[in-house]
């Protein structure tokens, strides 16, 4: 005990020492000096050293080839198994994979620090390559005029703007596990390379929609990865080059080539929209769909996966007009005033209300509320009945084989977009996510005519929509967080709850209507019969 309290007091004689030696080196007028070091460190603080790199990945966000830094973790575990091809490989992507590999082949299969998949991928890249000359070749034969039977003048101007396309694709590309320049492959192979990828999708598209891609000697199975491959984040090129080969196409043809883009990127597509079905008749539509301004795109950085995503913004109905926007403030605003200083404050509110969770659409169900079908696109709640039920509005939705990779596709193009910008499919996940627990929900939902399921099983379904939530984050802006609390402010309604549920215990199935029915009319011809024989003896009597 004696040796713990010597060893005490010296540590705290050292402490006490210590602190009089710094006094005394600072009262002795010799302060600490900062050297050349310490002050770079305070103005690499002050020039906020770091936010060009944040800014710049929101400026490449929209290019071909970026990828944010939380989809390069893990060994890209997430871009291989969702955003790269698997079967119709086409933009400057696969060009420079294939180079690399190429040149250093044996290299790349002994290096262990390299995926084997992009070993693979690049050999299965080569193999597609003659598939892609067919489908060129057709192109051009059909939709070139007899004067340009090779597309010499296509090649020409894509040579000619291919330095504008060029800044249109992010200067590097994430493989091998590190950055790689892409400079190594010049303008003019790149502009070959393009002009034969854009013919590619051009008649892919064409044969997908008259189903002839069996000239081809693609499979129904192939056909719907190829599909899916088009829309794979980094299987994309710039859509200016597409616009480029149709000003070179027969004149007939023009109106007929974007009308068939159109219905391709709208049957590819799992969200339903009746309001945005249309005819494409005129070629003001049809530009105006695909961005197309004077013969350029109006967005600098447009591509098929871009132009998918636009259309499901679209397709959800997120804009509002301002004048029903202002109503609804208002009227929010004086129902909160209400609310606070008069309703939330008596007895029986507090009997009836209470905090209580749900997360299903079993369990919201039992809390009275419908889940309807969305004519115009939009998730949206509304109470009805004396806010006993509520009706939960949503898109009709297509769940298939396709779905987890368009959908995280849509979801990881979204995270390379500018931190500001909404984020639609994403919050519909997360939604979903919100609402689907077990394979009950799917049914109920499918029951509902919300969800088409072409899975082999509702529990399919209903996995998937868990294991996407779970891959995902929570956007920075959720266009569905306002229908979340009315779903949460209608759950809290202890007496909506009661009702409800007594409604589903005694008046779900046609039956127990019945028989409360006839039990009703039994009891009043009872109570008839006994009032007259009642009242008939006491007319004896009198």
């Amino acid at each position: 005990m004696e040796e713990k309290c010597h060893v005490l007091n010296v540590r705290s004689n050292i402490t006490h020492q210590e602190i009089e030696f710094d006094n005394q080196e600072t009262h002795n007028g010799n302060p600490i000096q900062l050297d050349s070091l310490d002050m770079e460190f305070l103005n690499e603080i002050k020039v906020g050293k770091g936010e060009t790199q944040r800014s710049g990945e929101n400026v490449y966000g929209h290019k071909i080839g970026w990828l944010p830094q939380i989809l390069r973790q893990d060994d890209m575990k997430f871009v291989f198994r969702y955003c790269y091809p698997m079967e119709l490989p086409i933009g400057p992507i696969y060009n420079h994979l294939s180079k690399v590999v190429n040149h250093n082949y044996e290299k790349c299969k002994q290096d262990k620090s390299m995926d084997i998949r992009l070993v693979e991928l690049a050999e299965k890249f080569d193999q597609s390559k003659k598939l892609k000359v067919k489908l060129a070749r057709k192109f051009i034969e059909n939709y070139f005029p007899k004067d340009d039977e090779i597309g010499e003048n296509a090649l020409i101007e894509t040579k000619k703007e291919i330095k504008n396309l060029r800044k249109m694709i992010y200067d590097e590309f994430y493989l091998l596990n590190k950055w790689e320049n892409n400079s190594i492959v010049g303008d003019d192979e790149l502009a070959r390379k393009l002009f034969l990828d854009g013919c590619t999708i051009l008649q892919f598209i064409m044969s997908y929609l008259t189903s002839g891609l069996t000239e081809f000697g693609i499979s129904r199975h192939i056909e719907a990865l190829m599909v899916e491959d088009l829309f794979m984040l980094q299987n994309q090129i710039p859509f200016q080059v597409i616009v480029l080969l149709l000003k070179f196409t027969k004149h007939e043809s023009h109106l007929d080539l974007k009308r068939k883009i159109i219905v391709f990127i709208q049957s590819t597509q799992a969200f339903r929209n009746d309001k945005l079905e249309g005819n494409w008749n005129t070629k003001e539509d049809c530009d105006d769909f695909l961005k197309i301004k004077n013969g350029y795109c109006e967005g600098a950085y447009v591509h098929l996966l871009s132009l998918l995503h636009s259309y499901i913004e679209e397709c959800f109905n997120l804009s509002c007009d301002c004048g029903t926007m202002l109503v609804k403030i208002m009227c929010c605003m004086l129902y909160d005033f209400i609310f606070h200083y008069f309703i939330s404050r008596t007895i029986c509110y507090q009997l009836l209300h209470g905090r209580q969770d749900f997360r299903s659409v079993q369990e919201f169900k039992s809390a009275g509320i419908e889940f309807k079908p969305s004519n115009d696109g939009r998730i949206s709640f509304r109470s009805k009945i004396l806010n006993i039920k509520g009706n939960l509005k949503l898109p009709p939705f297509v769940v298939d084989e396709g779905t987890k990779r368009k959908l995280m596709n849509l979801v990881a193009y979204e995270m390379c977009q500018p931190l500001d910008e909404r984020e639609p499919v994403t919050s519909y996940v997360k939604f979903m996510d919100f609402l689907i627990d077990k394979e009950e929900d799917v049914k109920e939902l499918r029951v509902s005519r919300v969800l088409r399921n072409r899975l082999s099983s509702d529990a399919d379904a209903a996995k998937l929509f868990n294991e996407i939530g779970s891959e995902c984050f929570n956007p920075q802006i959720d266009c569905f967080q306002h229908v979340k609390e009315a779903i949460e402010e209608q759950c809290s309604r202890k007496y909506a709850i009661w009702v409800a549920q007594f409604y589903e215990k005694h008046f779900s199935s046609p039956w127990t209507v019945l028989s409360l029915f006839a039990a009703s009319l039994i009891l009043s011809l009872t109570a008839t019969q006994t009032y007259f024989t009642i009242y008939s003896k006491c007319t004896l009597t009198d």
